[in-house]
């Protein structure tokens, strides 16, 4: 019998010239939100709580279904431009993760993974520019949107397009775009923590204790994305960004002290991605579906996304 793990990349592996003809804003994937999150240590501080929600480098988000990587890129005083979520900036260097990601690229070479690029810190003209300087100095494409083409070539962009754009050296493909209302348009904005009326306390997205059915809020928000994946993407060619991670704010960080959990722990004990996993197939125009903790379910959610792409292939194929 062939493992579970391995049915996503069969599929793809038997038909990747059918799936070259899928429109590339039609094609489904895994996007790792914050990706360069994995690269920091775990720690009880509560900033580290806050902030970190994935586990393992570029290569482990890969192996656990992740195809897209949501990169945040922060310019020190240095010249170094090193990974950061919002005000937490990880002594990690940007360039580390690209080189991880580039050689796993080398590896998959029938495969496409995409890079997206936003929240610079700074957000100045000065720190975009770095940041490019260190993508294209290791051989990646100049940034649709930014530093390179304008948005409007993903208009018609197919998958087997965008990877000649995003060829490397190695045999890899992958291709770099800005996040934005140009090239982008997110989807989704739900929260873990709610508090009602005059209460004190928060309620959480966790199920009943030993309930086997979902939160109410993890209803809502499988409920929320089939709903916005039933819409056919836009003809002007912007990639689907469609979140399926808990947004935060600092009244979510204390619920999160409350519960006493973390982003990472969130997913992990709201069930969060067994549930969309339960569903996937029903997320016919999902695009690129932003997770925390990709290596929780993520391979489940992979393989579902997987026999999407295969129908896509049968319908454009010919």
């Amino acid at each position: 019998m062939i493992p579970l793990s391995l049915i996503g990349c069969l599929l793809i592996t038997l038909s990747a010239a059918s799936v070259d003809d899928i429109p590339l804003n039609h094609y489904p994937m895994i996007m790792s939100h914050d990706a360069g999150m994995g690269y920091t240590e775990p720690s009880l501080q509560n900033i580290v709580r806050w902030s970190k929600n994935q586990v393992g480098d570029l290569r482990q988000q890969v192996d656990c279904g992740a195809r897209a990587f949501d990169m945040r890129g922060a310019c020190g005083d240095d010249g170094v431009v090193r990974i950061h979520h919002g005000i937490f900036v990880v002594d990690v260097p940007l360039r580390q993760a690209l080189e991880d990601l580039i050689a796993v690229a080398g590896e998959r070479p029938q495969e496409l993974l995409l890079v997206q690029y936003q929240q610079y810190l700074p957000d100045t003209e000065e720190c975009r520019r770095e940041m490019w300087k260190v993508s294209e100095g290791l051989g990646l494409m100049k940034s649709l949107g930014g530093g390179g083409d304008s948005c409007e070539k993903l208009r018609g962009l197919t998958v087997g397009e965008a990877k000649e754009y995003g060829k490397l050296a190695n045999g890899g493909h992958i291709f770099v775009f800005e996040a934005g209302d140009n090239c982008t348009l997110g989807r989704g904005n739900l929260n873990c923590y709610t508090k009602p009326d005059d209460s004190q306390t928060f309620e959480s997205c966790f199920p009943a204790p030993a309930s086997s059915e979902p939160s109410a809020r993890v209803t809502e928000m499988v409920d929320t994305l089939v709903d916005l994946a039933s819409v056919l993407p836009p003809e002007d060619g912007r990639l689907l960004s469609t979140a399926g991670h808990w947004q935060y704010n600092l009244e979510q960080f204390t619920g999160i002290l409350q519960y006493h959990s973390s982003l990472l722990m969130d997913v992990y004990f709201s069930d969060l991605h067994y549930w969309i996993a339960n569903r996937t197939q029903q997320m016919d125009y999902v695009g690129l579906l932003g997770l925390d903790n990709v290596c929780d379910w993520g391979l489940g959610i992979y393989n579902k996304l997987s026999q999407r792409i295969e129908e896509l292939s049968a319908v454009y194929s010919g």
